[in-house]
């Protein structure tokens, strides 16, 4: 079936092929899905278990265990998320005030398939933000930090 595709390597058969091929791309689906996929059971972990919808924000206060579904939790770190849907709600506004003695807010800004768009709360600095969705063409108000991913949905942890 790919052999008309593809040089066989000496000894290999046609069958042999059709297999490494199918392999392969199985490998390619999964390196490539294993973002979206995590994501999104992030999103569907705070929307079940947190009862959460787009733009509220959930807490794991135990940090990150099995629960929150994050692909790489820490049990040391406490997780905040929480989802936009610019399809749904249009741009939205992200404030981020300064931190104060005792606490402040990291995080970074991602879209669905866990791009950092932009990291927000470092060196203490609040911040505005605003996330629009990928075909947005109107102005950006002064005093705001324009946040422009290619899907539209995106997620702040």
């Amino acid at each position: 079936m790919f052999e008309t595709l593809l040089v066989r390597a000496e000894g290999t058969t046609p069958n042999e092929l059709d297999r490494q091929t199918i392999e392969r791309c199985a490998v390619d689906a999964l390196i490539w899905g294993l973002l979206l996929v995590g994501e999104d059971a992030v999103k569907q972990a705070a929307f079940r278990d947190g009862k959460a919808k787009y733009n509220d924000i959930v807490w794991w206060p135990k940090s990150g265990r099995w629960k929150n579904q994050s692909p790489t939790p820490n049990v040391k770190t406490r997780y905040m998320y929480f989802f936009i849907n610019t399809k749904q709600d249009g741009p939205v506004v992200v404030e981020v005030p300064p931190a104060v003695p005792g606490a402040s807010f990291f995080g970074t800004i991602e879209d669905a398939w866990y791009v950092a768009l932009v990291d927000i709360g470092f060196e203490g600095n609040g911040g505005k933000y605003l996330v629009l969705p990928p075909d947005y063409t109107g102005d950006v108000p002064a005093g705001y930090t324009a946040v422009r991913p290619k899907t539209y949905n995106t997620m702040t942890l």
